[in-house]
């Protein structure tokens, strides 16, 4: 009754299973019925299997209401060192149970592993417009060029980028966008 089920529909369901298996579950003796070895095995198996279908069915409703799980995050150094520490500290008080995991590298790593789906979120420079991306502005700084106080260019006001190209650069490493867009702006230098 509790499966909404009538006895000749369940006595078919269980022949179906002796069948299949080439086992028999059940040992009929007048109206009542008891279960093989086989039949116990098969029952203890099958309420794993609920068992687990519950627990999956758990996991997923924690999931979806931010009890529990992982997120991945891809970030460049700028935004791994200066934004998402705070970021990351308030998310963890608000959702204890979520796992964040953080994987610095360049704007390039971050595009590919958003990629090849090995991170949930990314955070960097644009590199360039990828149709698989939803891009979103959060943040935006100027570059700004750090000279010592003696050096011929410190008392200027204004500096043009033929004087930049007169002295020697401390870069980024390559495959950065900051570096790609100095490359850039000073004509590939």
């Amino acid at each position: 009754r509790e499966l909404f089920l009538t006895q000749p529909a369940v006595s078919q369901q269980i022949k179906a299973l002796e069948h299949m298996y080439g086992v028999r579950l059940i040992d009929r003796q007048g109206k009542t019925i008891q279960l093989t070895h086989q039949g116990d095995i098969l029952f203890s198996k099958v309420n794993s299997i609920l068992n687990e279908l519950r627990d999956i069915e758990k996991i997923f409703e924690e999931m979806s209401d931010l009890t529990i799980g992982k997120i991945d995050i891809a970030s460049t150094a700028v935004f791994s060192t200066y934004f998402l520490p705070k970021t990351m500290g308030v998310f963890n008080n608000k959702y204890p149970g979520i796992e964040l995991e953080l994987h610095t590298g360049n704007s390039h790593t971050v595009i590919t592993k958003l990629l090849d789906g090995s991170t949930d979120f990314g955070f960097g420079g644009v590199v360039k417009s990828e149709p698989d991306i939803q891009f979103m502005l959060i943040h935006q700084e100027p570059y700004v060029f750090v000279v010592g106080s003696e050096h011929p260019l410190a008392l200027r006001t204004q500096i043009s980028v033929d004087d930049l190209k007169a002295f020697p650069f401390i870069w980024r490493e390559h495959g950065t966008l900051t570096r790609r867009k100095m490359e850039e702006m000073l004509g590939g230098t």
